[in-house]
């Protein structure tokens, strides 16, 4: 019921005087919202509890949420701007590592391959002992498997196999190993 809550979340932020309590009901109502599918309406409220609150503790997550929305709305190219600010404001946040590889699959989505290798090995450098090591590694074998550099692709799957096997991509890459062994063997 992320209407609902968005609907109480706004009222809430009329009521309070405590400006920490403004600030969490605004981000929580943009939360909503997205949750909600309801992207514009999230992206107007992250926007508005940004200005509102420059310095919040919110705003790593409120400038990803925000590009979730934009890419939610069909915009990608306002999303991959907004994950590229996060990034460049908040480096060694959690949610800027997860936006760098946000970057990295539009860059896929697009069909910016060589963008895409790019992006996915900064995630790689960047964040090498991050919660996305192991989709970065995956998103790079599938650019580079699409590319028909099977090999190069095979070292990417074979990397979270061996050292991300309880990854959440861990099962597809066993998979695409099989396809790069196939691609070589032509």
């Amino acid at each position: 019921r992320y209407a609902e809550a968005a609907v109480s979340f706004s009222k809430a932020y009329g009521m309070f005087e405590e400006p920490s309590m403004k600030e969490q009901c605004l981000f929580k109502m943009g939360d909503a919202y997205f949750a909600n599918s309801q992207f514009k309406l999230a992206i107007e409220t992250y926007k508005r509890a940004m200005g509102e609150f420059p310095g919040s503790k919110f705003m790593p997550n409120a400038l990803y949420q925000s590009g979730e929305s934009m890419a939610g709305d069909g915009d990608l190219n306002s999303a991959e701007s907004m994950f590229s600010e996060l990034v460049k404001k908040y480096p060694g946040s959690p949610e800027a590592e997860e936006g760098l590889l946000r970057v990295a699959e539009i860059k896929k989505e697009e069909g910016s391959l060589t963008d895409a290798i790019e992006a996915f090995t900064s995630v790689i450098n960047t964040y090498s002992n991050g919660a996305h090591i192991a989709e970065a590694y995956h998103g790079r074998g599938l650019v580079l498997h699409r590319l028909y550099r099977f090999r190069e692709a095979l070292r990417d799957f074979e990397r979270v196999v061996s050292s991300y096997p309880d990854s959440k991509v861990a099962e597809q890459a066993y998979f695409m190993r099989g396809l790069c062994f196939y691609g070589l063997w032509k």
